[in-house]
């Protein structure tokens, strides 16, 4: 009854306030006026700030409903309306009303009207956000209430305090705190006296404003933030320099210093003398230095820059040799007899954007310009002088090195053709030699042999350790039709293209796995227990089927990026031999280990777990994407007995042809692999990658 009696009284109060139709008026001794008025909490705000508007009534307890306007300037103020607080007992009916901007009525009920009169109390929060600038001015107006008498009667004659102003001012701008990012500067063009620099624009959150230029560190010019050059004057001829660029914002951030550009300038016009301006004979009268065919000695000897003339197996490069391209790279061809170049110090910058490709006699080299730029910012500053010079040697290396026969077939390695030291450095004008420890980017070389001398699945380029005495596989693709075989250096020393057949007492020729383990073992993905045993029928660890893997496919580049990294197995101690291999493959995402973070290392593999390997590496090979399907499955009469976890690497594995079920059908997932099948699976895998 109650609840029916409340909801009448709000339908009879809502029709009085919705209709705003005139009432009857109450007798006078009845008719108390409501007085409504408003604050604001701030007369003064920024725009894109918050101010709240309080809206108070006197009178009011004791009324079944209030309704009331507020007049705003809207194109200075947004009302929130969610964010409205009410007070008491007064809630917000709702309602449709069509409204102009800047106006918002609000019709309230007070769902417990109590006895007896109070001067004033807050009946509404209304927050506004201050938009642009100005002066907003709020008012009250259109005040109706509604007294407690049956039927509810509007009383008339209510009251409103003058409007209120609030200020809005521009707001204060962000704190930028944020730098521009590091321009990346080249070389445009030099003389004997200027420098011209080139660099793309820096980018920034708000905007770059301005670039420093400084020459030996110290600042030569500011300039616009449009500006993408600089040219430096006065310079002296055949001086070393060098340059770096900031990007400087409105909020005087500045960015890192671009990477270090270090120039060389032309000696001065007319003279001649260091083999590189082609107009003089070392007095500036002559015709033959500069012409790129003079020779100078290089390392072979071990004889700084000065020493010159004593050697003629180097062959001079000059400027203009490494200023004409095509197909993105400049190409040498230096005479018979000769083992090595001198080429200009700056040779990083002449060449751009384009590889330098030196086809020697036996080997032909391809070197990213980025190698003599790191080769020249590596260097100590004192050695880039204008007497400086880069020598790279290729030396044919004596044939009587450790294990190799030139001509006898059968174990142990063949040299496919020659075998060369292969050096770079920096030669200052006194001193030692400077030489990278790794190149930024992988230099290529390809080795020519014989045709129809080597094996091409035993033939690849090996290293010799020099410290150990021993050769390490470095690599290689054999190429049938050019007869070379090729592979990417990361650094310089005695390399060769050798076939290497290893001799197990254990694998005997024929057995189904002899070349499987022969030509994995040729490559050193698989290694023998010892130095004459294989142990084919051993079964292979995980921690052994993971070093297989990872010599198997370029995870090179991961290991000394990940060798120090923190892996989440508490079973592989940081001395582990096979440590380096497991981050390498853990970073490539082809192992996770278990759920209870253990990699279980020593424990061995079984089926399911190598062809799930084997799958994943495949995956990071291709870059493909992995999207496994529930519905995948295989022709095994037990495929139900593989893992749940292991049933799409095994069905992909099926249908790519990567393993094979026995005579019986059977897949067997839990069985146990040997070393031998381990091995002739990798080598299967190996192919099916090649093609």
């Amino acid at each position: 009854m109650n609840s029916l009696r409340k909801l009448m009284k709000t339908a009879a109060i809502a029709a009085l306030l919705l209709s705003f139709l005139p009432q009857a008026r109450l007798h006078a001794a009845e008719a108390v006026k409501t007085e409504i008025a408003m604050t604001v909490d701030k007369t003064s705000v920024q725009s894109g700030d918050t101010f709240i508007v309080t809206v108070y009534a006197g009178q009011a307890v004791n009324l079944f409903g209030l309704q009331y306007t507020v007049e705003y300037n809207a194109d200075l103020a947004e009302m929130s309306m969610d964010d409205i607080r009410y007070y008491g007992a007064f809630t917000y009916m709702q309602n449709d009303y069509a409204e102009p901007s800047g106006r918002k009525s609000f019709p309230l009920i007070n769902e417990e009207p109590a006895d007896g009169l109070v001067a004033y109390q807050p009946i509404a929060d209304i927050p506004f956000k201050a938009l642009g600038e100005g002066d907003v001015v709020l008012k009250l107006s259109g005040i109706k209430a509604v007294n407690r008498h049956s039927p509810p009667q509007e009383i008339q004659g209510h009251t409103t305090t003058q409007p209120v102003t609030v200020s809005i001012e521009a707001a204060d701008s962000p704190v930028d705190s944020i730098p521009p990012s590091a321009p990346e500067i080249r070389l445009a063009a030099k003389t004997s006296s200027t420098v011209q620099l080139e660099w793309e624009p820096a980018a920034d959150n708000v905007g770059v404003a301005g670039y420093l230029v400084f020459q030996d560190g110290l600042l030569y010019r500011t300039l616009p933030g449009t500006a993408a050059a600089a040219e430096i004057t006065e310079l002296s001829p055949s001086t070393a320099y060098s340059f770096t660029v900031k990007a400087k914002d409105a909020a005087g951030n500045e960015s890192a210093p671009s990477n270090e550009l270090r120039v060389i300038l032309d000696p001065p016009n007319g003279s001649g003398g260091d083999g590189n301006s082609g107009e003089g004979d070392g007095n500036g009268t002559g015709e033959e230095n500069g012409n790129g065919t003079e020779t100078v000695p290089g390392l072979a000897n071990g004889e700084n820059s000065n020493a010159a003339a004593a050697d003629q197996r180097f062959q001079i490069v000059d400027e203009t040799d490494l200023q004409i391209a095509l197909d993105d790279k400049v190409t040498l061809r230096p005479g018979s007899g000769i083992i090595g170049l001198t080429l200009p110090a700056d040779s990083g910058l002449l060449l751009g954007q384009n590889s330098l490709e030196i086809l020697f006699e036996g080997i032909t080299l391809i070197i990213p310009p980025e190698v003599f730029t790191e080769l020249i910012n590596a260097a100590p500053k004192s050695f880039v002088t204008p007497a400086a010079r880069i020598s790279l040697q290729v030396q044919e290396a004596d044939r009587e090195l450790p294990g190799i026969t030139v001509s006898s077939p059968g174990a142990g390695y063949r040299a496919a053709g020659h075998l060369y030291r292969l050096e770079l450095a920096l030669l200052p004008e006194t001193g030692e030699p400077f030489m990278l420890e790794q190149f930024p980017k992988p230099v290529q070389a390809s080795f020519h042999y014989e045709a129809g001398r080597m094996d091409r699945e035993y033939t690849g380029v090996y290293r010799l350790n020099e410290e150990t005495g021993k050769w390490e596989y470095a690599g290689g693709r054999v190429n049938d039709v050019n007869d070379t075989v090729t592979v990417q250096l990361q650094h310089f020393s005695v390399y060769g293209a050798m076939e290497y057949r290893p001799s197990f007492i254990d694998v005997p020729a024929g057995v189904w796995f002899a070349k499987p383990v022969g030509v994995l073992a040729s490559k050193q993905i698989v290694q023998g227990v010892d130095g004459d045993h294989f142990q084919p029928g051993r079964q292979v660890t995980r921690a052994e089927f993971v070093r297989m893997i990872a010599g198997a496919v370029p995870l090179t580049s991961l290991h000394s990026a990940n060798a120090a990294m923190d892996l989440p197995f508490t079973d592989i101690p940081a001395s582990a031999w096979y440590r380096d291999a497991a981050a390498a493959a853990y970073a490539a995402r082809i192992i996770t280990g278990s759920d209870k973070g253990r990699f279980e290392p020593d424990r061995a593999i079984t089926r399911e777990e190598m062809t799930a390997i084997l799958v994943r590496t495949s995956i990071f090979t291709s870059g493909a994407a992995w999207q496994p399907e529930s519905t995948w499955t295989a022709a095994f009469r037990d495929f139900g007995a593989v893992s749940a976890w292991a049933k799409p690497y095994i069905a992909f594995a099926a249908d790519q042809g990567l393993i094979k079920g026995g005579t019986d059908g059977a897949f067997s997932p839990k069985a146990l692999t040997t070393r031998a099948e381990a091995a002739a699976a990798v080598y299967n895998f190996v192919l099916q990658e090649e093609d």
